[in-house]
């Protein structure tokens, strides 16, 4: 069975399972970043953050791993996850993003 979704409601789909991806996560800023991390205490930091946001040059990074997902969850390419995940970040945390890595 197929149904037909309109791409509005695709996209509040997809913006309510990032806020529930979110809401599993630890967000907090440090000097001029904004990072978003698994909450799992790991030896190296660096393996455990999920996203960064960085407010000097305005680049907004994200694990390769997690943007898959949501291609293929979404059926949408990566410049179109970019894009989304982009808009969705500057509403929720209120910042200018000037490109996705």
């Amino acid at each position: 069975m197929k149904y037909i979704i309109t791409e509005s409601r695709l996209n509040e789909f997809m913006t309510q399972y990032l806020d529930s991806w979110l809401s599993s996560k630890h967000s907090y800023d440090y000097d001029q970043f904004t990072i978003i991390e698994n909450p799992i205490e790991q030896e190296d930091i660096g393996d455990s953050i999920v996203m960064e946001h960085d407010k000097s040059d305005g680049r907004l990074w994200f694990y390769n791993d997690f943007r898959k997902n949501l291609m293929d969850l979404f059926n949408k390419s990566s410049k179109e996850i970019n894009y989304f995940v982009k808009e969705w970040f500057e509403h929720k945390f209120g910042v200018e993003v000037k490109y996705v890595d």
